[in-house]
């Protein structure tokens, strides 16, 4: 009797990995993944790989249109074999992306980024040991003016150089200043990578490379990536 190969999700997910590899060679363009393993620059870093790649907002890559501005979760078209939730893929003339979310023999979920940011707090706040557990509290109110607005005071930047998505939410909003009569700020969502040993927090600063400033809100934290609710800084 001849015994026929035993087929697991591994075996399956090493053809599908190959079968992406050589749609993306015909499709894709060279583009450079990076893996970070600090929260400073990483895309000053060392290069984990060279892979062909392309992005489409369809699953099924239909490559009908573009990826929506204001819908930047799509799907990636590479080389499987050697990704993880948090890695970076910078194409040559699709953009920056983020990987969020893995699962074997299925589409790489990614968002496309359209900022760099730096985010700045106490020294110290955010910080995440090996485990993923936080080291110390919630960013403290220091920097917190008794007449309104925020003060760079005290603050330094922990997480540098992130590439990340800045849009409106599709909901909730952001805390008011309470001071009386004052204007509401304008809410932003901000989706961010995991980065390596640091989580936001509330009432960090966020500054993009276009000089704009939010205070961070709230903050969602899952395996896949950061969340972050948003207000314009108001001075």
């Amino acid at each position: 009797m001849t015994c026929r190969p035993s087929v697991n999700q591994i075996s399956v997910q090493r053809h599908a990995a190959r079968g992406y590899a050589l749609a993306a060679k015909r499709l894709g363009a060279p583009s450079r993944q990076f893996r970070p393993t600090d929260s400073n620059a990483p895309l000053d870093g060392t290069i984990y790989a060279v892979v062909m790649a392309t992005f489409n907002d369809d699953p099924k890559f239909s490559f009908k249109r573009p990826i929506m501005w204001d819908k930047p979760i799509c799907f990636g078209m590479f080389d499987t074999t050697d990704v993880f939730s948090g890695d970076l893929i910078v194409t040559p003339d699709e953009g920056t992306f983020f990987i969020t979310r893995f699962e074997m023999f299925r589409p790489i979920e990614a968002v496309l980024c359209n900022a760099v940011v730096d985010i700045s707090g106490t020294p110290g706040s955010g910080a995440l040991d090996d485990d993923g557990n936080a080291v110390t509290g919630s960013c403290d109110l220091g920097g917190a003016q008794y007449d309104y607005g925020s003060s760079s005071t005290g603050s330094s930047v922990l997480a540098a150089k992130w590439p990340a998505w800045i849009g409106r939410p599709g909901r909730g909003s952001g805390t008011q200043s309470g001071v009386s009569g004052s204007l509401p700020a304008a809410s932003f969502l901000m989706r961010l990578p995991l980065i390596p040993n640091f989580m936001p927090q509330p009432y960090m600063t966020v500054a993009t490379k276009a000089g704009l400033r939010y205070v961070i809100s709230g903050v969602s934290a899952s395996q896949y990536g950061y969340e972050c609710l948003m207000n314009v800084e108001q001075i």
